[in-house]
């Protein structure tokens, strides 16, 4: 395999330009922008990688635990994964008694 250079870090602490608390997701639209979920900050941050500024953050209540996020060639948003999870609280074995799982779309953002 041949060596490949190490091209940038976007961000990779608390005291960078655009602080993740959790990111788990990345994609990009038609215009080379990255998408970056940030689970524990309920928020999906657009970033122009290029001129390393960022564009938009997108904060929504239900983007806290989530399996997948892609953004398609219309530049929406689409992201997959457990929405609420509950338990009942005198349960031993704290199976959980409601799930709302699917497919959230948010409109292009550009």
């Amino acid at each position: 395999m041949q060596d490949r250079n190490f091209l940038d870090v976007i961000d990779k602490s608390n005291e960078g330009r655009f602080f993740f608390s959790y990111p788990q997701h990345i994609d990009f639209d038609n215009n080379g922008n990255l998408y970056v979920m940030d689970s524990n900050s309920y928020s999906i941050k657009v970033i122009d990688i290029k001129n390393k500024e960022l564009l938009a953050t997108l904060v929504h209540e239900d983007l806290h635990i989530n399996s997948g996020l892609a953004v398609d060639s219309d530049n929406n948003i689409h992201i997959s994964g457990l929405k609420k999870n509950r338990f009942l609280e005198k349960s031993q074995d704290r199976k959980p008694i409601e799930f709302h799982t699917g497919i959230m779309t948010f409109e292009g953002v550009f």
